[in-house]
């Protein structure tokens, strides 16, 4: 033992465990040692992350449990309406409500209609830079499955071009062809232009 150590002058050992930062963190771990704060944000971080797949997983055990999964798609096409254009001649819309009730998604190809035995076309409403409407030809629609495909003015249509021996009221018989349910033929009811609409069909 030395002198210093006989005569008690010598430094004290310090303990690394009874020094703590301003925070209330031993210093000897530096800045980095978990608070009651960081803890506390990690774990409300965990148990959301818990909870959201908690959520997700529910959702395909349902699914799977209603015996869905994974069957085949099942088409079901509602009355449509076409709209009559004011000008004879003039391209028009027409909309239509499908529904897949089935374990998977099909595809709408094509649309074909009695009044000209000839193709329609499928299109999508699309907006200018400049804040424009316009429709755009599309090679199909997917209808997914569990779901209800809607169409609409600021949506999916099909075009067609109006007669001027169309009468509000009318039926206009359609074919619609799906890639996996094949073709679904359904009627569509002729309705006079509501205000604004006369646009969107033209375009």
């Amino acid at each position: 033992m030395s002198r210093a150590e006989r005569d008690g002058t010598a430094d004290p050992v310090e303990d690394p465990g009874a020094a703590e930062s301003g925070s209330g963190r031993p210093a000897a771990f530096g800045p980095w040692w978990p608070d009651a704060r960081r803890l506390a944000d990690a774990l409300r971080t965990a148990a959301v992350t818990v909870l959201a797949a908690a959520v997700a997983a529910c959702g395909l055990i349902v699914w799977a449990g209603s015996g869905k999964a994974g069957t085949p798609a099942r088409i079901e096409v509602g009355q449509g309406r076409v709209l009559q254009p004011v000008v004879p001649g003039r391209t028009t819309s027409a909309y239509f409500r499908i529904v897949n009730s089935g374990g998977s998604p099909d595809r709408l190809r094509k649309v074909t209609w009695s009044e000209r035995n000839t193709p329609a076309e499928l299109t999508q409403h699309r907006m200018t830079a400049e804040g424009g409407g316009y429709r755009e030809r599309a090679d199909s629609f997917t209808v997914p499955a569990g779901a209800e495909f809607g169409m609409s003015r600021f949506g999916p249509a099909v075009a067609v071009t109006g007669s001027g021996n169309w009468r509000p009221g009318d039926r206009i018989a359609f074919t619609l062809d799906f890639e996996r349910s094949g073709p679904v033929t359904v009627e569509a009811v002729v309705t006079p232009l509501a205000a604004g609409e006369e646009e969107a069909a033209g375009e």
